[in-house]
């Protein structure tokens, strides 16, 4: 018997791996971009902790201080910090202008 009609395990693996590579290849992508997402939404999480304590940190250092703050907002044109409605002696709630 001749060689033609062996079977040629190279040319086999060879098919094999080139039939398998566009889906390792897509999986790969996709483990990437899952990993690159969860980090995203770690560092947006640890940011808007540490912008929650730095409000919590204003407020408590306002109300120490007495004093309030404001800034211009184009929708409601102006807000106040809860410390400056207590300086002026208005609810949280009710006003949204300075006097």
């Amino acid at each position: 018997m001749g060689l033609e009609g062996r079977f040629d395990a190279t040319l086999w693996e060879k098919s094999i791996y080139l039939d398998r590579l566009p889906y390792i290849g897509i999986t790969s992508y996709f483990c990437l971009l899952l990993i690159v997402f969860s980090l995203n939404r770690q560092n947006i999480w640890e940011s808007t902790q540490q912008i929650s304590a730095s409000k919590n940190e204003l407020v408590e250092a306002q109300a120490v201080a007495q004093i309030g703050s404001w800034t211009h907002d184009i929708l409601t044109n102006r807000h106040m910090s809860s410390e400056m409605f207590h300086i002026y002696g208005r609810k949280l709630k009710t006003c949204t202008r300075l006097p």
